[in-house]
């Protein structure tokens, strides 16, 4: 006697092919896109790394240029104290065209008044010198802290 055929069995077989390779094209899509995302990632990495040490590279290049600047003009302006405040506040100005990092250079007092500068409202200005943070040893250069606003103005005393 010959055994009944079972078209279900047949049906279920293809099925679970069917299963098997959707599931296999699917794993495959997912490792795909996951490699895609990790090159597209360290492609960023990179390009991100390249660009903070150019950002390094011009800062410090900038900081090392305004303060060889900055002494100069310390150098320069020592005979020139003695002058007028015009003059002072000509040469800081003449100063100011060849360093286009800076918005102003000013002169200050120990207590904070402005005996020069490169800009013609900070003239007669008394600033917070503790707002701009601890005083540089002598013959030291030094960052101060951040402080809010475009000049003198904003840390004048009322």
């Amino acid at each position: 006697m010959r055994k009944p055929q079972r078209p279900w069995a047949a049906s279920r077989i293809v099925l679970a092919i069917g299963l098997a390779l959707a599931v296999t094209v699917v794993a495959l899509s997912v490792q795909q896109l996951l490699k895609q995302r990790d090159l597209a990632i360290a492609s960023q990495q990179k390009s991100n790394e390249l660009l903070a040490r150019v950002l390094e590279a011009h800062v410090t290049t900038t900081f090392d240029t305004v303060g060889l600047s900055l002494a100069t003009v310390a150098n320069d302006l020592a005979p020139v104290l003695a002058t007028t405040p015009d003059g002072r506040s000509t040469l800081l100005t003449t100063m100011l065209v060849s360093l286009p990092q800076l918005r102003s250079i000013a002169v200050l007092d120990l207590r904070g008044r402005v005996l020069a500068s490169s800009d013609p409202a900070d003239h007669g200005r008394t600033v917070d010198v503790d707002s701009l943070g601890p005083l540089p040893a002598e013959g030291q250069d030094s960052i101060g802290r951040f402080v809010h606003g475009r000049g003198l103005a904003a840390v004048s005393v009322v």
